[in-house]
């Protein structure tokens, strides 16, 4: 009938740089603990992180392979 709205569909995009290895280093972030840039201490972080905001869609910039986007979401 025409007064039943319609519900439109939403989703949510999220796009998230996650620095890629080779730029993660003290000569670039020197104020980072070297502890703190090790994608095994960040790992964790970036996938808490990206769970907290619960996005439908997830872009991933800057990863250095893909085994490091397997190793976050345990393809």
């Amino acid at each position: 009938s025409p007064n039943t709205k319609q519900s439109t569909p939403i989703f949510t995009v999220m796009n998230y740089n996650i620095l890629c290895d080779k730029y993660a280093t003290r000569h670039i972030y020197g104020y980072c603990p070297s502890w703190a840039l090790k994608w095994e201490y960040r790992r964790k972080q970036i996938f808490d992180e990206l769970r907290s905001y619960s996005a439908d869609i997830i872009a991933l910039q800057t990863k250095h392979s893909f085994n490091q986007v397997n190793v976050i979401f345990l393809i």
